[in-house]
């Protein structure tokens, strides 16, 4: 059940498993396994209603044309992340699939600031920067974070340029930026003025997908069938879905209670669902709650707050239900998935979070559609900034170490000791030729031994100050280079020529 998915060590390095090169056999696969779905969802076959559901997505299209599929939240990611935006579009071609972005606009926007490195000749001056671009506002959905403070953004740039005048070249947030507030001040979201930045330099490099918020998603009529089903049903998949959370913590070893995922709530009559709502005039997002009483359920928002009531038996518009009364229904990160894998793609690429936690709904298609799950894709890729790095490495500070444990522990091997003491040094030399086998000499002679390289150490005294403070140095160099090589620094911060290359190659261009 466990996989691990690790970021690539190497500056250019790409993370993709299974191999991008599996792909068509995925698909094969995948289909394969996807049509052994049984029953039906509302009123439709399993067929009949990922049909449906393919065709809300992508309009008409043959039948047997594959669609690939990734989604991310629309933040200012690192280029890791945006790698697969360019495989997807690549494999879309190659394959000649549909290809689908989801823009995660249902998840909370958590900071309005971007971390950076200040890059000096002296490593104890590397640092890294946090600079707002916007006044830090409580998490909202994507959709519903709007601009707060216009003085802040559009002093960003300048204060910016306060740590980037010392980098070697010009990074595209300066020629980025202005875009981006001038679309804010069309009165959209960030969600949309980030994205559009992004489809921009997508589709001069070559790459560009079509996209669909997942706002936008949840108005769909399959989506909200899909819903309407879950919620029928809420008693069983809470229990299938707590259970797979509650297996994957067990058997990767984790105590926390919210990690992959928060288990759903199960209190007497009122059962939790995988879904989030909330009102555009209090945009914080709240659970959803369903009480079964017969035919009838509740829906609600948190555990009193009503939304409205439907039959099971009948088949509703869950869309028209939740806006009547205000409310906005979107699904969680592991419904959204589901949905995704089962109703619409034929292959999902996952960054690496995504891939983790999507084992977790692995084991949900399993035990509550009981077919094995569609195969899912997990890419990323290490793209460093191209600032200049000190010389120091790991070899370099293992040998220093060596070194320093060698001053320490056997003076006599150095010039230092042979020439002042080498009475000590032939003492040395002539005691560790007499180790004693027996254990109860061997205490004796330690002490004999450590007493005599005591008395060599004086010796290379001052070659050892020097050997420490060429380690501190390299520590702090190493330290610096840290920083400097993180890798999830944002796109923006990049000059563009450079990441385009980097792109090109990943679509074989």
């Amino acid at each position: 059940m466990t996989r691990h998915f690790k970021a690539p060590q190497t500056d250019g390095g790409l993370l993709a498993e299974p191999p991008i090169a599996d792909y068509e056999r995925l698909l094969s696969v995948n289909r394969e396994r996807l049509s052994r779905l049984t029953g039906s969802v509302g009123s439709l076959t399993w067929p009949e209603f990922r049909a449906s559901a393919r065709t809300e997505l992508i309009g008409q299209a043959p039948p047997d044309q594959p669609i690939l599929m990734a989604g991310h939240q629309p933040e200012l990611f690192h280029p890791g992340v945006w790698a697969k935006n360019f495989v997807l579009a690549a494999q879309a071609k190659k394959l000649g699939a549909n290809a689908v972005n989801l823009i995660v606009d249902n998840d909370t926007f958590k900071t309005r600031s971007l971390m950076l490195p200040v890059s000096s000749p002296a490593p104890d001056q590397v640092v890294l920067e946090t600079i707002p671009f916007d006044e830090s506002v409580p998490e909202l959905p994507y959709e519903e974070a709007y601009p707060r403070d216009w003085a802040a953004l559009e002093s960003w740039p300048d204060r910016l340029r306060a740590v980037t005048k010392t980098w070697p070249f010009e990074p595209m947030v300066f020629c980025i930026w202005p875009r981006i507030v001038t679309c804010l001040k069309t009165g959209v979201s960030f969600t949309r003025a980030f994205v559009e930045a992004r489809q921009i330099l997508e589709r001069r490099w070559g790459a560009g997908t079509p996209e669909l918020p997942v706002s936008q998603l949840s108005g769909h009529r399959s989506f909200n069938i899909f819903a309407r089903h879950l919620m029928v049903d809420a008693e069983r998949f809470a229990s299938v879905y707590n259970s797979s959370i509650a297996d994957y913590r067990f058997a990767n070893g984790i105590r926390s209670r919210n990690h992959p995922a928060p288990e759903l709530q199960v209190t007497g009559d009122l059962i939790e669902t995988a879904f989030w709502t909330w009102r555009a005039d209090t945009p914080a997002r709240q659970r959803v709650f369903v009480r079964r009483q017969a035919d009838r359920l509740d829906v609600l928002a948190g555990t009193e707050q009503l939304i409205g009531t439907f039959s099971a038996s009948a088949d509703i518009n869950l869309r028209e239900m939740f806006e009547h009364s205000g409310w906005k229904l979107r699904p969680r990160a592991l419904t959204l998935t589901l949905f995704s894998r089962l109703a619409l793609g034929d292959l999902f690429i996952h960054g690496i979070g995504g891939g983790k936690y999507d084992e977790v709904t692995d084991e949900i298609i399993r035990r509550y559609f009981n077919i094995e799950p569609p195969e899912y894709s997990v890419v990323s890729a290490t793209i460093r900034l191209p600032l200049e790095r000190f010389a120091s490495n790991a070899r370099a500070r293992t040998d220093q170490q060596r070194l320093m444990r060698d001053l320490e522990w056997n003076p006599q091997n150095f010039a230092e000791a042979r020439d002042l003491n080498p009475d000590l040094v032939a003492a040395k030399h002539e005691t560790v030729r007499r180790e004693p086998t027996a254990k109860t000499e061997r205490r004796a002679w330690f002490r004999e031994l450590s007493h005599i390289t005591q008395r060599l150490r004086p010796a290379t005294a001052t070659r050892t100050g020097e050997a420490a403070r060429a380690l501190d140095a390299i520590g702090r160099e190493l330290d610096a280079n840290k920083k400097l090589a993180r890798r999830d620094f944002s796109w923006v911060f990049y000059p563009e020529e450079y990441l385009a290359t980097a792109y090109r190659g990943l679509m074989g261009v």
